[in-house]
C-alpha cells in the first residue's frame, strides 16, 4: 500500500542518493584526467549531475549516420547514447560483468536466480509486475539471460515511453527489493528452465563439456540451476534462500563491472540525461569480476575422449584446443583466418577430402572466448556419415593432416589482407542495425578491457590489414594432436557402453585415454592431398556509385518494382535503391516447372537435388562469401528458389556461375546416397522436437499448400525415392518453365 509515510521515506531516500551521486562525483573528479585519459567532465543540463564524456575520435562508418556518445558515470558504469532519428523503436540493455562461474559452490544456478529476482521489484516500484507491465503496454519486450561470465538485461519499446523503462530498469540496480514473497515463484520458473533444456541438445552438449573440465574450475559449475541446486540446497544448509540470493547480488553487483547501451529518436543530450540521472545512484562496490587464472581443460583433460549419447540419430566429433584468449588483439583476430579455413569446400579444402571419403556432410570451426579476456578454445567440429562414424580415428588423422598442410605452407599474408579487406568493405557500407541487436552488442563489447574508445562503434567491423605471420604461426602451434581432447557423439555408440551420466542433465557418456596413434607430435597422415584455397574473384573493385544511383538517390519518385519485361517465359522487375545509397544489390529468382511438385515423394526428391546441388556449388563458389557475397537456393517446394545479393559489381557473376551449374549439372550417385542418408537423419532427428518446434512446423504446414508433413516425406524417401527416380525428377524439372526475375539495387 502507498501512504504518506511511504512517500515521505522515498523522498528521503530520493535525497540520500542524489547527495551519494555528488559525494562520489567530488571524490572521483580528478579520476579519469590526471591520466591523460580524453575523458571530460561535464554535468547534465536538467538534473545537474556530473558524468565524464569521451571527446577523442571514435572510429565511426561513413554510412552510419546515426550520432553516438560515450560517457563514464562517477560511479564507473560505462554507458553507450545512440541518437537514431529513424529508429522506429527505443532499445537498452544492461550488461553485467558476472555470471554463473560466480555461483557459491553450494548454491549452483544462483546468478540465474538472481536475473528473476531482480524483475520482482524495486522500492521506487514495488509492485512485482510492474517493470514488465510498463513494456508490455507500450508495445515492447524484455527479456535477460545469464552466461558464464555476464548477465545482461535488455528491452525494446516505443520512443515516447523510453524514459519510463529506463527508470524502472535502473531500480534493479540501485534498490531492488529481492522480496522473499517471489522466492518460491521464480525458483520454479528457474526450475521450468532448466527442465526445458533436458532435451535440447545445445544445452545437453555444453554442460558436458563443463562438467568433464577441471573439476576445481569454476567453469565446471551447472548454469541454469533447479530445485535441487536452489531450494533442496538452501533447506540443507538451512538457510534463507532469499538471504543468499540478496548476499550474492550484494558481493557481486556493482556499477563499475556495469555496461549500458541506450539507442532510440531522442537527442544525445537526453539520452545522456536519462543515463546519468538513473543509473548514477547505482553502487559501486568495486571490481567485482571473478579472476582465473588457469584454463578449465588442463592437462588432466587434455588427451581424453569421450564418447557421448545424442538424442538425435546424428553422428559427430568435435576437438577443442585450449588457446590463448585474443582480446587483447582484437584488431588482428588470426582465430578467424583458420575459422574461414574450415569452414570452404573448395578444392583441396577438409571438407572436400571428407566428402569424397563419405565421411562428413559438414565441418566447422569457430574460437570461443569462454570467459572473457581470461581463455578461449578453439573447436573443430565435423558432422559425420554412418561410414565416418566406424572411420572417426581416420577423420581426426586427417584433421591434423590438413593442420599439417597450413604449417607446411605457413601463414598466407594475402589470405588475411583478403580477409581484413572484405570486413572493411562491410563496415564502409554499413547497413543500420535493428535497434535491440545494437543495444545488446555494444553493451556487451565494452566489457573489452583492451578496448580502445576510439574502436567502440567499429569493433569487430575493421580488422588491421597487415599481420605478423608470427602471430599467425603461433596460434596454430596450439592446434595440435598434443593440445586437444575429442568428443565423440553417437545416438547409439558400437565400440564402447556409455555407463556414466552427467549429473544434471543425464548425459550417457564415457571417458578414456586417447589412442596413441592420435596424440603423437606428428600424426601419421598424408597432407599433400589438401591445398590452400585461391584468392577469391568475388571481391569488388568498382565501388564507385554511377550516376544514376546518384540521381536516384536524391528522387522520391517511382519507389515501387518497374515491370522490363513480360513473356510467356519470363517475368522480369526492377526496383531502384533510393533509400540505402550503397553499392550493394540483390536479384531474386523463381523458376516454375510446368508440373509443379505436389506429393512427399516429389519434395523429397526436390530436397535431395537441392541439397546435391548446393554441395557442388559450395566448392565452385567459396570466394563468394569472402567477397561479400551470399546466395540460397531450395528447391523443395513448388518451384526452384535463387536468392542472392552482395556489391552489385559481382552479382552478374555469381548468377551467372549458379545458373551455368544448374544448367549443366550432373547427379552423382555417392552424392546422392550421402545426401539421401543426411535427410534420412534430418526426418529422424524431428521426431525429437520440442514442443515449440512441432508449432512452428505445423503453422508453416498451415501457410503453404501444398506441404507435407515430415513424416509423410519420411515415409516417402524409405518407399518411393532410388537414385534412378531422383535423376529423372532433376531432367524433367527444367523443361518446361516459366521464370521470374526482380532486381533491386
Amino acid at each position: 500500500m502507498y501512504t504518506l509515510e511511504t512517500a515521505t521515506r522515498k523522498r528521503f531516500y530520493f535525497a540520500s542518493v542524489v547527495f551519494a551521486v555528488f559525494l562520489a562525483a567530488l571524490l572521483t573528479q580528478n579520476r579519469t584526467s590526471s591520466n591523460g585519459s580524453p575523458f571530460l567532465q561535464r554535468q547534465t543540463a536538467e538534473s545537474k549531475l556530473p558524468y565524464y564524456e569521451y571527446i577523442g575520435p571514435m572510429e565511426q562508418s561513413p554510412n552510419d549516420h546515426r550520432q553516438h556518445r560515450l560517457i563514464r558515470l562517477p560511479n564507473g558504469l560505462t554507458a553507450l547514447c545512440t541518437y537514431d532519428p529513424l529508429a522506429e523503436t527505443a532499445a537498452s540493455s544492461l550488461s553485467v560483468n558476472v555470471g554463473a562461474i560466480a555461483d557459491p559452490p553450494s548454491f549452483q544456478g544462483m546468478a540465474h536466480f538472481l536475473e528473476h529476482m531482480l524483475f520482482m521489484g524495486s522500492a521506487k516500484y514495488p509492485d512485482e509486475d510492474d517493470y514488465t507491465s510498463f513494456i508490455s503496454n507500450h508495445s515492447g519486450v524484455y527479456n535477460a539471460a545469464t552466461a558464464k561470465d555476464h548477465t545482461y538485461y535488455h528491452f525494446y519499446i516505443d520512443n515516447n515511453a523510453l524514459e519510463g523503462a529506463l527508470d524502472r530498469l535502473s531500480w534493479f540496480f540501485v534498490h531492488p527489493l529481492l522480496n522473499p514473497d517471489g522466492v518460491d515463484r521464480e525458483v520454479n520458473a528457474v526450475d521450468s528452465e532448466y527442465k526445458g533444456g533436458l532435451r535440447n541438445s545445445g544445452w545437453r552438449l555444453f554442460q558436458l563439456l563443463c562438467s568433464l573440465s577441471n573439476p576445481e574450475h569454476p567453469y565446471s559449475k551447472f548454469n541454469v540451476g533447479n530445485l535441487e541446486t536452489l531450494r533442496d540446497a538452501a533447506l540443507v544448509a538451512n538457510v534463507s534462500l532469499a538471504d543468499e540470493v540478496r548476499k550474492f547480488y550484494n558481493m557481486y553487483y556493482s556499477s563499475s563491472i556495469m555496461r549500458l547501451s541506450i539507442v532510440g529518436n531522442h537527442s544525445l543530450d537526453q539520452l545522456t540525461e536519462w543515463a546519468v540521472s538513473k543509473f548514477s545512484a547505482v553502487e559501486d562496490r568495486g571490481d567485482t569480476r571473478m579472476k582465473l587464472k588457469d584454463h578449465p581443460v588442463g592437462s588432466n583433460e587434455l588427451g581424453k575422449v569421450i564418447f557421448y549419447e545424442s538424442l538425435e540419430d546424428s553422428d559427430e566429433i568435435i576437438l577443442q584446443f585450449p588457446v590463448p584468449n585474443l582480446e587483447s588483439r582484437y584488431r588482428q583476430p588470426v582465430h578467424q583466418y583458420f575459422s574461414i579455413l574450415f569452414n570452404t569446400d573448395t578444392t583441396g579444402s577438409l571438407l572436400s577430402y571428407l566428402k569424397e571419403k563419405g565421411w562428413a556432410t559438414s565441418v566447422g570451426a569457430r574460437n570461443e572466448n569462454m570467459v572473457r579476456s581470461q581463455f578461449s578454445s578453439f573447436y573443430i567440429g565435423a558432422n559425420l556419415t554412418p561410414l565416418g562414424m566406424d572411420h572417426y580415428q581416420d577423420v581426426v588423422k586427417t584433421i591434423f593432416a590438413y593442420l599439417q598442410m597450413l604449417k607446411e605452407i605457413g601463414p598466407q599474408v594475402w589470405f588475411y589482407k583478403e580477409l581484413s579487406q572484405i570486413i572493411e568493405l562491410g563496415y564502409q557500407f554499413y547497413e543500420r542495425p535493428d535497434e535491440l541487436d545494437w543495444a545488446i552488442d555494444t553493451s556487451k563489447i565494452l566489457f573489452n578491457d583492451h578496448l580502445s574508445p576510439e574502436h567502440v562503434l567499429s569493433y569487430g567491423n575493421i580488422i588491421d590489414d597487415t599481420v605478423d605471420p608470427q602471430h599467425i604461426a603461433d596460434y596454430l602451434q596450439h592446434l595440435n594432436p598434443t593440445n586437444y581432447r575429442l568428443l565423440v557423439g553417437s545416438q547409439k555408440h558400437k565400440l564402447v557402453e556409455c555407463n556414466s551420466r552427467t549429473r544434471h542433465y543425464n548425459v550417457p557418456y564415457h571417458v578414456e585415454q586417447l589412442d596413441p596413434a592420435l596424440t603423437t607430435e606428428q600424426v601419421d597422415a598424408d597432407s599433400a592431398k589438401f591445398s590452400f584455397p585461391e584468392p577469391s574473384i568475388f571481391i569488388p573493385e568498382n565501388l564507385k556509385m554511377s550516376d544514376s544511383d546518384d540521381r536516384a538517390a536524391d528522387s522520391g519518385d517511382n519507389t515501387h518494382p518497374q515491370l522490363l519485361k513480360l513473356t510467356d517465359k519470363l517475368e522480369l522487375w526492377f526496383r531502384q535503391d533510393r533509400q540505402f545509397h550503397t553499392p550493394h544489390g540483390a536479384i531474386n529468382v523463381v523458376i516454375e516447372p510446368r508440373h509443379l511438385p505436389s506429393t512427399p515423394q516429389e519434395s523429397v526428391l526436390g530436397s535431395i537435388y537441392s541439397m546435391c546441388l548446393s554441395s557442388v556449388l559450395e566448392k565452385e563458389l567459396y570466394g563468394a562469401a569472402m567477397g561479400g557475397m551470399g546466395y540460397s537456393i531450395d528447391t523443395g517446394g513448388l518451384s526452384v528458389n535463387i536468392e542472392l545479393g552482395g556489391f552489385k559489381e559481382k552479382l552478374s557473376l555469381l548468377l551467372n556461375k549458379i545458373m551455368h551449374r544448374i544448367a549443366n549439372f550432373e547427379l552423382k550417385r555417392e552424392d546422392y546416397e550421402l545426401y539421401r542418408q543426411d535427410l534420412e537423419r534430418s526426418f529422424s532427428q524431428q521426431h525429437y522436437s520440442t514442443a515449440l518446434q512441432n508449432i512452428n512446423m505445423y503453422q508453416t504446414l498451415l501457410m503453404h499448400s501444398p506441404a507435407h508433413h515430415y513424416k509423410a516425406r519420411e515415409y516417402a524417401l524409405h518407399n518411393n525415392v532410388t537414385f534412378e527416380k531422383t535423376q529423372e525428377y532433376i531432367d524433367g524439372l527444367f523443361k518446361q518453365t516459366f521464370v521470374q526475375m526482380m532486381v533491386s539495387g
